[in-house]
């Protein structure tokens, strides 16, 4: 059988390309790279929020200097939010370090919404609702 094969087309420095890509192809080849999906059934072991408190579930990417800072244990601590740490990884490309966490989140809307802005506000990317299917 014939195999196909597709260069993925991508312009920039190789750090951005893996760690920011624009192109929904560029996207679909780096996940399989980096490989941050959750393992199959976590999801589904993961407990409901308490009553009265949310539980979202977000991808977060760590780049350069915030890839080793305690951001995690930071936003629990400060925004007063239980954060689990659902699969993640810290790794280098072209030399910078970067890491890919799946979190739940869980603790009053307003506390998540205030966390997740802080976190942005650092250059943290941050993804709600993403298709964790590893």
């Amino acid at each position: 059988s014939a195999t196909k094969r597709r260069v993925v087309g991508c312009a920039g420095r190789v750090f951005e390309v893996f760690t920011r890509p624009a192109q929904p192809t560029t996207r679909r080849f780096v996940a399989e790279v980096i490989g941050h999906g959750v393992p199959p059934g976590t999801l589904a072991r993961l407990p409901p929020a308490p009553p009265g408190q949310d539980r979202r579930l977000a991808q977060v990417l760590f780049l350069g200097p915030h890839s080793t800072r305690p951001v995690i244990s930071e936003a629990s601590r400060d925004f007063g939010l239980d954060i689990n740490i659902v699969s993640g990884r810290v790794d280098e490309i072209a030399g910078e370090p970067f890491g890919v966490m799946a979190l739940a989140v869980y603790g009053p809307a307003a506390a998540i919404d205030a966390a997740f802005g802080w976190m942005r506000g650092l250059g943290l990317v941050i993804e709600e609702d993403v298709s964790w299917a590893g």
